[in-house]
């Protein structure tokens, strides 16, 4: 199936639009980027893409009460949807150093 728009008509319930996104191209796309020695970082690495999502997980994400505009929510709600990450991991920007005193 690839991506559509149906729109049906109920007389007791109104219009019911119904959307279908194939996520398999994504997916794989994103598979592919996480191989890559990169690691997600642009040439000359200002800039860093971490996940691909599809537009309809993008809504369904905000139905469930994720804020998709809050990178904490992004990082809590891929890590539910690692399927849609293009990094292996997602530097949190935290030291990895251990300091002992």
């Amino acid at each position: 199936m690839s991506d559509a728009t149906m729109v049906d008509y109920d007389p007791a319930k109104g219009f019911i639009i119904t959307q279908f996104q194939e996520d398999m191209p994504i997916i794989s796309a994103n598979e592919a980027e996480k191989m890559m020695e990169s690691n997600g970082f642009s040439g000359k690495r200002l800039m860093r893409k971490i996940a691909s999502i599809p537009t309809l997980a993008v809504v369904a994400a905000e139905r469930e009460g994720y804020n998709m505009d809050d990178p904490a929510d992004v990082r809590r709600y891929l890590s539910k949807h690692p399927e849609y990450m293009t990094v292996k991991k997602v530097d949190s920007g935290r030291s990895g150093r251990i300091i002992i005193k």
